[in-house]
């Protein structure tokens, strides 16, 4: 099952050039903060919140906390990148003077050419350089944060939304995929998607391995599992009708499969998050 990092809420940048990534228990997943996606070198294929998007180099992501996210390989090539893990409470000192720093972020990718490409990977080295130093300055993180910031949100303003897949299958499983997500409730299998999209059952498996390199039953979990979140945090219903709401058979199943994920049991889950 994948491990969720939902209480790794701190800030911090890194660059990451192996293929770590690709391991089951790094793929899909969601969690508090804002993170800053930049793709340096070789394609990928990112799935946000029941899109595909064919990420190029030079392009930069901004998933919004919550939000079920995860990255597909093109080709063999190792991808390198940078990541910013970016909790509100960080910058809100930033946020004080421009409240809507954050939410004018657009969410759908931002292209970087030429020389504007060439100065926002130096802001990104400036970054991962300050926050790596030995004594590193909290006050120049948060200068070179608050650059990165505008810069992103003044590109926005002219950014369009993005074509989705043009390929059959990727459509395919997105309409399967929204199905999932305003369904959570119901005894979703397979059979019944088949029956639902009129399509093979193996098909619809090969289509999300193919597609986003997970399962059916792992994309089916996690939409479960981050919508349980929303409600342990948002609604004081008990833990057993929160399974039910999220299409468990049983309390104990929740239980079992929520504290496998997230690390910790429900109710431990809410306490901390009403805290």
């Amino acid at each position: 099952m994948p491990n969720f990092e939902l209480w790794d809420r701190s800030f911090y940048v890194e660059y990451d050039d192996n293929d770590y990534w690709k391991k089951s228990s790094n793929r899909i997943h969601f969690h508090h903060s804002y993170e800053i996606y930049f793709l340096v070198e070789n394609d990928i294929s990112y799935f946000i919140d029941n899109r595909i998007y064919h990420v190029t180099p030079g392009t930069i992501l901004i998933i919004p906390p919550n939000t079920v996210h995860t990255t597909n390989s093109i080709s063999e090539q190792t991808r390198k990148r940078y990541l910013i893990n970016l909790p509100e409470s960080y910058v809100q000192p930033l946020l004080n003077i421009r409240p809507n720093l954050l939410s004018d972020l657009s969410t759908y990718p931002i292209v970087f050419s030429g020389l504007k490409r060439i100065e926002i990977t130096e802001l990104f080295k400036k970054l991962l350089a300050e926050y790596n130093s030995k004594t590193p300055d909290e006050v120049m993180i948060k200068s070179l944060l608050g650059e990165l910031l505008v810069t992103l949100s003044r590109a926005a303003k002219n950014q369009k939304e993005t074509d989705q897949p043009s390929n059959v299958s990727a459509q395919k499983m997105i309409r399967i995929s929204n199905y999932i997500r305003d369904n959570l409730q119901t005894d979703i299998t397979l059979k019944l998607l088949s029956d639902m999209f009129y399509l093979n059952p193996s098909y619809i498996s090969r289509s999300f391995k193919r597609e986003l390199n997970i399962s059916f039953s792992e994309y089916l979990r996690t939409l479960r599992i981050k919508e349980a979140c929303r409600l342990l945090n948002e609604t004081d219903i008990s833990i057993t009708e929160i399974a039910l709401k999220t299409g468990f058979q049983s309390c104990t199943d929740f239980c079992r499969v929520f504290k496998g994920m997230i690390k910790l049991s429900p109710l431990q889950y809410r306490k901390n998050t009403k805290t």
